[in-house]
């Protein structure tokens, strides 16, 4: 076995050229100007454990792995060089021959030999690798420029990419807090006045396709709330909007850009203020902030006690330089009026088994991130239940389903319901009284994912209780049916999302990429 004491044992495993060398006394004068480092390897008996940096074995750990970098075991007397041979059968044991080190037996002049030969092998082996990376460059290069043709398909995905509506990308729970936007001077905008109301937002400025803030009380005219979009970092402003009082309703103000920033800046803060002292300012709701406490919304230069919590806020996300409004030419491929929301994984999490079955399987559990296993129960139907916040304009749910167990051979029926909350899994499972209902679809073959749709006939504003389903209706023990859904997403209705037109920024945003 190999050994090495505790202060070594870095330094064995570091990008430095290293010889072992078995000798008794300290290492020759001619081996000071090499460029090597020295490990000294001794025995404490016959038959012994190998110390390796240690002039007396005692208390240190044992090696499983071979250092790193080594070239040479360098013995000195004959009578080390079976102990010398061991150590290398260790290491071809433990390591393979990849980087296995040379065994030299003999004085000063024989290692430098060697040492000197296993340099120009490193130096032309070097040589060859770099060599071969020119040349597998010069291909890519070569095939990029020449061979490479994307498809028609790949083009019109890409191009469908672009056209895109906004996705929203955050967005924290509207907790029923309130907070009454701050009075600015007249001459004075949101970003250089002490007393403007700032929220840091929790995200870079590349991509970011607009801001809604959740109005409580519009207030009263004559008056305008002015919000700036600030980049701290940079110490510049990046948009500005001015909304009068007589355009501001109770609900969702959306602040939009005329096309998705593709600014750099990382340090992001929302000024807000009121202009006019005459009129009621109007009032924000806010959220809680949880333990993020550095989004707390604060006024400038003022007691941070003040804030009260972090502003409601839903952000949007697009294509950087693309523009957030209608498409400006025709595609192939027209995309809905609807915007799509992703449920991100902690919501998903909050899904509950809401049937009672007993069974020796799992019938339902989280199954990966984003993901709930559901698997059906013979002469039972398993369902679990997703309550969602409440939101404004919902349109659409959506999911993904599949049977993911190769072996599974019996048919599997599963649904997709959105209901008003208090509706009975009953009452869901008829369609009764629901809001939206996908149907029954069956996955007759395993490994094959299938898309849930469930469409409002209306926008709904308010929460919802999303239902999931797994049956099988052709009987069966079903005892390789294990049903995953995941994906799962919801669409805003396009006009239905906020309470008012969206506004442009009064003057141009900076960082947005030329079309």
């Amino acid at each position: 076995m190999i050994h090495c004491g505790t202060e070594t044992l870095p330094t064995l495993y570091d990008g430095s050229t290293k010889l072992i060398r078995f000798a008794a006394g300290g290492p020759p004068e001619a081996l000071s100007g090499l460029p090597v480092r020295i490990v000294e390897a001794v025995q404490a008996a016959k038959g012994a454990a190998v110390w390796l940096g240690v002039r007396t074995p005692g208390e240190g750990c044992m090696l499983t792995v071979p250092p790193a970098n080594v070239w040479v075991v360098w013995v000195e007397d004959p009578a080390s060089v079976p102990v010398a041979e061991r150590l290398l059968a260790w290491w071809r044991g433990a390591g393979g021959a990849s980087g296995f080190p040379d065994l030299c037996i003999g004085d000063v002049r024989d290692l430098e030999r060697l040492l000197l030969r296993r340099a120009f092998a490193e130096a032309e082996a070097l040589c060859r690798r770099n060599r071969d990376l020119q040349f597998g460059l010069s291909a890519l290069r070569a095939g990029l420029a020449e061979e490479t043709r994307p498809s028609p398909e790949l083009l019109d995905l890409v191009e469908n990419l672009r056209l895109a509506g906004p996705r929203l990308i955050y967005q924290n729970s509207c907790s029923g807090g309130t907070i009454t936007v701050p009075e600015v001077p007249l001459t004075a905008s949101p970003s250089g006045s002490a007393g403007a109301l700032v929220q840091p937002l929790p995200i870079w400025a590349r991509g970011l396709a607009g801001i809604d803030l959740r109005i409580v009380d519009p207030g009263e005219e004559p008056g305008v709330l002015a919000v700036t979009l600030h980049a701290a970092d940079a110490g510049q402003d990046l948009a500005h909007w001015q909304v009068p009082a007589a355009e501001l309703r109770a609900g969702w103000l959306p602040l939009h850009l005329d096309a998705a920033l593709s600014s750099s800046c990382r340090a992001l803060e929302l000024r807000v203020g009121h202009v006019g002292a005459n009129g009621r300012p109007p009032v924000l709701g806010t959220a809680g902030t949880g333990a993020l406490t550095e989004f707390a919304a604060v006024v400038r230069e003022s007691d941070p006690a003040l804030a009260a919590g972090m502003l409601a806020l839903r952000i949007w996300g697009g294509v950087p330089g693309v523009g957030t409004g209608e498409a400006r030419h025709l595609s192939a491929h027209p995309l809905p009026k609807m915007l799509e929301c992703p449920l991100p994984d902690p919501v998903v999490a909050r899904a509950r088994l809401v049937s009672k079955h007993q069974v020796s399987h799992t019938v339902f559990a989280p199954f990966g991130p984003g993901r709930l296993l559901l698997h059906p129960v013979r002469g039972a139907v398993s369902t679990a239940c997703l309550p969602l916040a409440e939101e404004t304009g919902f349109k659409q749910a959506a999911c993904q389903v599949v049977v993911e167990d190769a072996r599974c051979r019996t048919p599997v029926g599963c649904k997709l319901v959105v209901a008003v909350p208090g509706t009975t899994p009953e009452q869901a499972a008829r369609d009764e009284g629901v809001l939206a209902s996908s149907g029954w679809i069956v996955l007759d073959r395993p490994e094959r994912p299938a898309q849930l749709v469930a469409d409002l006939a209306e926008p709904w504003t308010g929460p919802v209780d999303l239902y999931l389903f797994s049956d099988l209706p052709q009987g069966g023990t079903g005892w390789w049916a294990r049903t995953v859904f995941s994906r799962f997403s919801i669409f805003l209705d396009w006009h239905a999302a906020w309470a008012s037109e969206p506004v442009l920024p009064s003057v141009p945003a900076i960082g947005v990429a030329a079309e």
